[in-house]
C-alpha cells in the first residue's frame, strides 16, 4: 500500500489556492528553464583565448651546445 506524499502545512486549506500555488511554481520553474543557456561549442579559439594560453605555456627548453 502506497501512501500518498505529505502536504506542507499551507496547503491545508482552499483546494483553489493550492492548485494556483503549484502552477505558478511550475511556470516559475519553466521560465527558469528557458532562461538557461546552453553552451556552444566553437570551431577554434577566439583570439583572447589564443593570448591568455600563450601566457601560460611553458617556454621551449633551452638546447644547450
Amino acid at each position: 500500500m502506497r501512501f500518498p506524499t505529505t502536504l506542507e502545512s499551507r496547503m491545508y486549506g482552499n483546494p483553489e489556492r493550492v492548485l494556483e500555488e503549484k502552477q505558478a511554481a511550475q511556470a516559475n520553474a519553466e521560465k527558469r528553464a528557458e532562461k538557461r543557456r546552453t553552451l556552444t561549442v566553437k570551431s577554434g579559439w577566439s583570439e583572447a583565448r589564443k593570448a591568455a594560453e600563450a601566457l601560460f605555456t611553458p617556454p621551449q627548453p633551452v638546447r644547450e651546445l
